[in-house]
């Protein structure tokens, strides 16, 4: 538990409540928006070198317990919704997804915990996840995508992983593991989910070796057609992906120097980038991921969670589901407006 008796601590626990009392609804809400900003803001003032809860300072942390308390929840709930019939997102950290849908449980770019900061995980906690998974899919191998001790831990369990091959053919200790490039034409049902696999330019990248990136295309068991990005430029890598999509997940701010307000050429913001997407993909609902990523916040990055409202406000069906959430996104009213009617009974449970 956090120290009720530290105000600050107080603070950042009250938001997490607000944005419990105001959950994701796919549209505009200013008391979850205004949320989301005392979250940014308050990780920005407290959690970078030097500050008062610095992430590398404190072992354990009373930040992660926080945050450690809200997954642990969802762990909880997950569980017993894992076997229903409905179809849930479940945001764990940073961009990591599971998606339970009629009993299947798929997992894209989990990380159980922040590791580069020496925190202690609470016991057992990867091999919960590894044992809970059907399928587990990476989008690239950076390390707040991808999690060494979740691949083996779900290899030894005989979970199917997919990883991103390097072109240079550097492999990973992970000899069970499935390793493409995006380049073969995969496309295969992998425990009742049908999985196709594409090459993704990593944003911020003018080629594909520079960082190794798939992005995937899902059929969920319920007929739910969903694209996952990672860090994939969603302006430049879904030339063969599917119009008319339920859910779009995409990464943090501007996907290349065209929608960053700074760069002296720019032709639009990161809100303009995800409504040209938007406009090509249309796509029921847009999940924005990567916000706040602790890492990067202490290495002096924004958490930039005033962009994700930007967004949600530019384009309909927008949300961005914070650590520790979960929600039965819109979809296209010919594959059932919000899907199977078990899933808001998942979501109660």
């Amino acid at each position: 538990m956090h120290n009720a008796h530290d105000p600050e601590l107080s603070r950042l626990a009250d938001c997490f409540s607000r944005l419990d009392n105001h959950p994701p609804r796919f549209r505009p809400s200013p008391p979850r928006s205004a949320a989301l900003l005392e979250i940014g803001a308050w990780l920005e003032r407290h959690v970078r070198p030097q500050a008062r809860y610095d992430l590398a300072a404190l072992n354990p942390h009373p930040v992660w317990n926080i945050i450690m308390q809200r997954l642990q929840r969802l762990l909880e709930r997950l569980r017993r919704a894992a076997g229903q019939a409905g179809t849930v997102v479940w945001q764990w950290y940073n961009s990591g997804v599971l998606i339970t849908s009629r009993g299947t449980v798929i997992a894209l770019d989990l990380v159980p915990c922040p590791r580069p900061f020496g925190w202690r995980e609470p016991p057992g906690l990867t091999a919960q996840l590894a044992e809970l998974l059907d399928v587990l899919l990476i989008t690239h191998a950076h390390p707040d995508h991808y999690d060494r001790k979740l691949v083996s831990l779900c290899l030894q369990r005989g979970k199917p992983v997919i990883l991103p091959a390097d072109p240079a053919g550097a492999r990973d200790p992970a000899p069970h593991a499935l390793f493409l490039s995006g380049e073969e034409g995969f496309c295969e049902e992998i425990q009742t989910v049908r999985v196709s696999v594409k090459r993704a330019l990593h944003v911020w990248r003018e080629h594909f070796e520079q960082v190794p990136s798939l992005y995937y295309d899902l059929l969920l068991p319920d007929g739910t057609r969903m694209l996952f990005m990672g860090d994939g430029d969603y302006t430049r890598s879904l030339d063969e992906a599917p119009p008319a999509i339920d859910w779009l997940f995409v990464t943090w701010r501007s996907p290349n120097a065209d929608y960053e307000p700074d760069e002296p050429a720019a032709k639009g913001s990161p809100a303009d980038a995800l409504a040209a997407a938007a406009q090509v993909l249309r796509p029921a609902a847009v999940i924005l991921e990567h916000y706040a990523e602790l890492e990067h916040v202490y290495q002096g990055y924004p958490a930039s969670l005033n962009l994700a409202v930007e967004q949600i406000q530019a384009v309909p069906g927008t949300d961005c589901l914070f650590w520790g959430e979960h929600a039965v996104p819109p979809r296209h009213p010919c594959a059932g407006g919000r899907g199977d009617p078990g899933a808001e009974s998942a979501i109660r449970a």
